[in-house]
């Protein structure tokens, strides 16, 4: 069933997101989705890409040649990112797990890796690292993450994609 967790502790569906979708690829980033964003490049190479990556393509355009490639494919019809989410919950019946809310860079997608507080503090402001015991960095892009107010409001925005992803 799409949604449950692989051998490797992520979502076994993976997706991958065009240019026109950038805020859909970060938000499911935050459910804990592996969304691959695609800023350009010809239709063609966008479903060569999801057959040989074995994802989801997740976009605005619908181009009947992509039967031939046999592409999971979901066509997003609404402009708000949220909206997109919920669609994209809804239409997979995707089952989501909380332990994996946050977990990826929503920047460039790669999984988090857990610091101690020594090993963040030369990334962050000397506040946090006296105030917060739990950092994440990204090992791609060096990002370093800890929760906060803005952490609270995106897992408050997470449930209410899910709330309204389960409503009739």
């Amino acid at each position: 069933m799409p949604g449950e967790r692989s051998e490797g502790g992520g979502y076994k569906v993976r997706f991958l997101v065009d240019r026109m979708l950038g805020a859909l690829a970060r938000n499911l980033r935050m459910v804990g989705f592996d969304a691959s964003y695609a800023p350009g490049g010809p239709w063609r190479s966008l479903l060569e890409r999801a057959v040989g990556e074995g994802r989801w393509l997740l976009t605005k355009k619908y181009d009947p040649t992509r039967a031939r490639f046999k592409v999971p494919l979901l066509k997003i019809l609404h402009d708000d990112p949220g909206r997109q989410v919920v669609q994209v919950l809804r239409s997979l019946h995707l089952t989501i797990d909380p332990t994996l809310w946050l977990g990826r860079c929503l920047r460039c997608n790669t999984p988090l890796s857990d610091l101690t507080r020594e090993e963040a503090r030369p990334w962050v402001p000397e506040y946090v690292a006296y105030t917060q015991g739990r950092f994440r960095r990204c090992p791609s892009c060096g990002r370093v993450f800890w929760p906060g107010t803005h952490s609270d409001r995106m897992l408050r925005t997470i449930e209410e994609w899910i709330q309204e992803a389960r409503a009739p």
